[in-house]
């Protein structure tokens, strides 16, 4: 059954959108994504002076967790310090409980009560936003960011046409025309993990369950874990396949298994030690994970080790 991501919580979100540098033209700008849960690490370790089991108490993660999230916003601050970027504070794995609005025309930030009914309560402007739902409607457009566009092509001479309809003939031969479709955003990725009790299982070929994260920009905007298909030679890759699997992070794994995946189109992170999927997720994502392409050379008596782990 699909099970609800772990969101981190976020007390105060922040009061503007971002922050760019001073002297060099907005079309010139880059930027850098602060994940919401970052700025939070970053506001409560540095600006309330927490201690930072304190402050992974308070976003609901574990000590560990905090400090990886911690260190990749330094990181990130720095770069844009440095390298002259624009800051923007947007995405992340997040939950805000309390109902946080935000003034539109004063960018004040303030909790929502009986009392303001609906108006700022700095200069009482009823022009105001929701800042959990401007957040929810974020996490549904990441997940929408793959898009279709419509192509109609000739099936005798190949002309193309950029259309939202169905062609019956080409306008330049005359012959039928067929309509496909094409993804415009390749920026989404969908991570397979064995697991086993909340954590990494290291027999790729025998887990009875996988974790199916989707990551896109760098945020996770869902994840869910089904049961895995009775094991069999060739079965999880193809399985894997159908689910639209992008990555898959293993422990040991054979040289078959790792072929038939990249014939599925889907990349085989190998060598992963044992640890829980919380912290292998976020180390893939901000590129700490080591991974060691390690292989399996057990025999399960098919001699074909494509669907192995280790024991």
């Amino acid at each position: 059954m699909p099970r609800q991501k772990k969101s981190r919580n976020i007390e105060n979100p922040p009061i503007y959108d971002g922050y760019k540098p001073i002297g060099i033209p907005s079309a010139n700008l880059d930027s850098i994504s602060l994940k919401l849960e970052e700025y939070e690490a970053i506001r409560l370790a540095d600006y309330e002076n927490l201690k930072q089991e304190e402050a992974a108490k308070s976003m609901n993660v574990s000590r560990p967790t905090f400090t990886r999230i911690y260190n990749s916003a330094r990181k990130k601050i720095a770069q844009s310090f440095v390298e002259g970027k624009t800051l923007l504070f947007k995405g992340g794995n997040i939950n805000i409980d309390v109902q946080w609005y935000k003034c539109k025309d004063c960018n004040e930030v303030f909790k929502l009560t009986s009392e303001n009914k609906a108006k700022c309560t700095t200069c009482n402007s009823s022009n105001i936003e929701n800042l959990k739902k401007n957040l929810e409607n974020w996490q549904e457009e990441q997940l929408q960011t793959k898009c279709k566009k419509e192509n109609a092509v000739c099936v005798y001479c190949g002309y193309k046409l950029r259309t939202n309809k169905k062609e019956n003939s080409c306008p330049q031969c005359g012959n039928r025309m067929q309509l496909i479709t094409e993804e415009i955003n390749t920026n989404m990725k969908k991570i397979a993990i064995p697991v086993e009790n909340g954590n990494l299982c290291l027999h790729f070929g025998g887990a009875k369950q996988f974790q199916f994260t989707e990551i896109i920009n760098d945020n996770i905007v869902k994840t869910d874990i089904l049961d895995a298909p009775k094991h069999e030679p060739g079965v999880l890759p193809k399985w894997l396949g159908s689910l639209n699997v992008t990555d898959v992070l293993a422990g040991g794994m054979g040289e078959r298994a790792i072929k038939l995946l990249e014939q599925n189109n889907i990349k085989a992170h190998t060598g992963i030690t044992a640890d829980s999927i919380e912290n292998i997720l976020n180390k893939f994502i901000d590129g700490s994970l080591i991974i060691t392409f390690a292989k399996c050379n057990h025999d399960h008596g098919h001699g074909e080790h494509d669907n192995c782990g280790n024991h």
